[in-house]
């Protein structure tokens, strides 16, 4: 897909940083765009800003678990843009930092139900109206280093962000064997001042842990803290430029970090061939292991 202009973009997560970032690049491109997203004040927030830069834009507030919502999506894409040029699945959640055997059936229901189910949804409702368009199209999926090494205390996150990636790869075979006009890429994010969002909603929060909710915010602000002084990181506006140029190569792995990436994804193909203990893709292994490679994936 070479030609943006007049066509449009689907942005789930679009109140996040980097939803936002990807749908001010697909309106500075000259794309009309639908931003999704469960959290009303941060999607009229992104709303507003393209709206103030001149953008055709409608914000659409959206339960991606849903696949109600989802349709709901769809149907006012539909009727107030026309067909799908690209999708972007952007959202993902984190749940608390603990270990396999102590994650709630909640933290595993909500897990699920936003970073798997929301793109399988997603993707269900979309890609027929995409095909049925007969023109081309991307979809990115957004996945994370979580997929290629795990890290202790994220086992929700790595399995949900392990099986994006896996989605995403099958989607491409299947494409590429329907002859479709459609692609797809894989997004893998180092994000200078953004970290996966931690507000859960009420139905997900614990039995005897209603502070959990507080307690996630501050983990959060600890955690953005840290994501804001890596300088070594690419802003969300930088890589939202990946996105846009890979789409354009037809590239399917968008890694905005290949020293980070690349090392990881050598590690644990090495430690599979030599029957190795996995890697992890904790920080203290970036550090010991990242090496140059050229491009971004």
């Amino acid at each position: 897909m070479q030609e943006f202009a007049g066509k449009v973009a689907v942005v789930t997560g679009g109140g996040g940083v980097l939803g936002a970032a990807m749908a001010r690049r697909f309106a500075r491109e000259g794309m009309a765009v639908a931003i999704a997203d469960f959290d009303k004040d941060a999607l009229a927030a992104t709303q507003e800003e393209l709206l103030e830069r001149g953008a055709r834009v409608i914000a659409v507030e959206t339960d991606i678990s849903s696949g109600e919502s989802v349709e709901a999506l769809a149907a006012r894409v539909g009727e107030e843009l026309g067909g799908v040029h690209v999708l972007c699945n952007n959202v993902g959640i984190n749940t608390r930092d603990v270990s396999i055997w102590t994650t709630t059936e909640r933290d595993w229901q909500w897990a699920m139900g936003t970073n798997l189910w929301g793109m399988i949804h997603a993707l269900r409702v979309f890609v027929p109206i995409m095909l049925e368009g007969g023109e081309e199209g991307h979809i990115v999926n957004t996945a994370s280093t979580a997929g290629l090494a795990g890290r202790p205390g994220t086992g929700s996150y790595v399995v949900t962000k392990s099986a994006v990636l896996a989605l995403s790869e099958v989607l491409w075979h299947e494409l590429k064997q329907e002859e479709a006009a459609v692609s797809v890429s894989v997004l893998i994010p180092h994000i200078r001042g953004a970290v996966t969002r931690t507000r859960r909603p009420e139905e997900f929060t614990n039995p005897g842990q209603e502070d959990q909710a507080e307690l996630d915010l501050e983990r959060y602000h600890v955690r953005l803290a840290v994501s804001q002084s890596r300088t070594d990181y690419p802003t969300a506006d930088e890589i939202a430029g990946h996105v846009v140029e890979a789409i354009q190569e037809d590239r399917f792995y968008i890694i905005s970090r290949p020293d980070i990436g690349h090392a990881i994804a050598r590690a644990r193909a090495e430690a599979i061939v030599d029957g190795k203990a996995p890697p992890t893709a904790g920080m203290e292994y970036h550090q010991r292991h990242e090496t140059d490679a050229p491009g971004r994936g």
